[in-house]
């Protein structure tokens, strides 16, 4: 089975960001100029900044799109395995409720032909999303549903044929401006990774629990297996660069960060078709 964990060193807000905050607080309340004690407020400060200032917009506008009052949305992000550039990004939203697994299992059916025996990954019940897994035999399949709306963050094929079928479009890399100063205060991410195979028991760890799913429950017995935290690092680096994390915590912190680590192939040979696929979600949200 794939093999969840966290990273055990939780990453601080860098200087540089602290301004940013202020700024994309102040766009985000149309707060500008001059503050109540007529002191200049940071977008005085920065204005002359052009790199913060785009990077300050575009956090601003998709900040706009992700709290609309009335739906819960994440931001998923696919980057190219080795050099972590963009590939695509898209946000997904839906009403605010409580999704019992059978919902979610419906809508993973849905969106990635998800079957009934299909293993339920992490600790249980889910907290903010449920992944469904089938083993390749020879074609696996892998969804992430939303615990929090019901929407499908990521469905995808792997081995055999495989492909990403959801989202079934995806934007253009550049509105989320990469080379942004770093957002570096990210919550430790969930970790699935669908690479480098392993035969043996799965084991499935987050936060303050662990749930181990026995080999019988995947055809080919295969659970692969964690990636080294360096390179998870470098994921979350990559994702800090970008204004996702800016724009999901202009109203609130970032609540949780899944990382999947995809390839449509098994085959070595044809590795270079693997990516990192990142979810990052804003709270609050309702009990």
């Amino acid at each position: 089975m794939p093999r969840l964990w966290q990273r055990s060193q939780v990453l601080r807000r860098g200087p540089l960001v602290r301004p940013l905050l202020a700024v994309l607080a102040a766009a985000l309340l149309g707060c500008t100029g001059a503050g109540d004690d007529g002191t200049a407020s940071a977008t005085t400060v920065l204005d002359t900044d052009a790199l913060l200032d785009d990077c300050v917009s575009a956090a601003s506008a998709l900040a706009s799109e992700l709290y609309d009052g009335e739906r819960q949305c994440a931001t998923v992000i696919r980057f190219a395995h080795d050099d972590l550039d963009v590939r695509g990004w898209q946000v997904v939203c839906g009403p605010q409720v409580k999704v019992a697994e059978a919902e979610a299992r419906a809508v993973a059916a849905d969106i990635a032909g998800i079957g009934g025996a299909a293993a339920v990954l992490g600790p249980q019940p889910a907290a903010d999303a449920y992944v469904f897994y089938e083993p390749p035999a020879p074609e696996g399949r892998v969804a992430m549903v939303s615990a929090h709306n019901g929407a499908g963050f990521l469905g995808a094929r792997f081995g055999g044929a495989g492909e990403l079928l959801h989202p079934e479009t995806w934007r253009d890399p550049e509105p989320l401006r990469e080379g942004c100063p770093p957002w570096e205060d990210l919550p430790e991410p969930w970790v699935v990774d669908l690479v480098d195979p392993d035969v043996g028991e799965g084991t499935t760890t987050g936060g303050d629990e662990t749930t181990t799913t026995d080999s019988d429950a995947t055809t080919a017995g295969v659970d692969p297996g964690q990636p080294r935290s360096a390179e998870v690092d470098a994921v979350m680096t990559a994702l800090a660069s970008t204004v996702a994390p800016a724009a999901v915590t202009a109203n609130g912190l970032a609540h949780a960060v899944l990382i999947l680590r995809y390839t449509p192939t098994l085959e070595p040979s044809q590795a270079a078709g693997a990516e990192w696929i990142v979810t990052i979600l804003g709270g609050p949200f309702q009990p």
